[in-house]
């Protein structure tokens, strides 16, 4: 399911930036998902297998996307897309950088070899550099 979403997000953001319409906007489910997975759990511990295979579907086929949301500083109205308990200290409200880093951060560490999770940070590496 998070695949099939991410890969509704990557594609309507596309579309969106080639017209003017609006349409839902379900790149909220990302950050909740990866919320879940990587700053909900305190920094040696070890994210669970399913939230951490949920997490890794997102960057796995939606990072460009989540990467160019992450540089425009998409922020959401109130706390809906807060930072996980155990992020201290910051006021995040929707993607950016700083985030992302984290992110990126805490799924290095993460000791699961699963081939979705290679494909992750595979795909994080290739939507810096900027290549699809």
């Amino acid at each position: 399911m998070n695949a099939f979403t991410a890969t509704l997000v990557a594609t309507q953001q596309a579309r969106s930036s080639q017209s003017s319409e609006s349409s839902s906007d379900f790149s909220l489910y990302a950050i909740w998902t990866i919320r879940m997975a990587l700053e909900d759990i305190e920094e040696n511990d070890q994210a669970d297998k399913t939230s951490l295979e949920a997490a890794a579907a997102w960057f796995a086929y939606a990072a460009p996307t989540l990467w160019a949301l992450s540089e425009q500083g998409k922020e959401f109205q109130g706390k809906i897309a807060k930072q996980g308990q155990a992020v201290k200290g910051k006021e995040w409200r929707g993607f950016g950088k700083e985030r992302w880093g984290f992110w990126e951060e805490r799924l290095k560490a993460c000791g699961d070899g699963s081939e979705l999770v290679t494909k992750a940070r595979e795909s994080i590496k290739s939507a810096k550099d900027g290549k699809k």
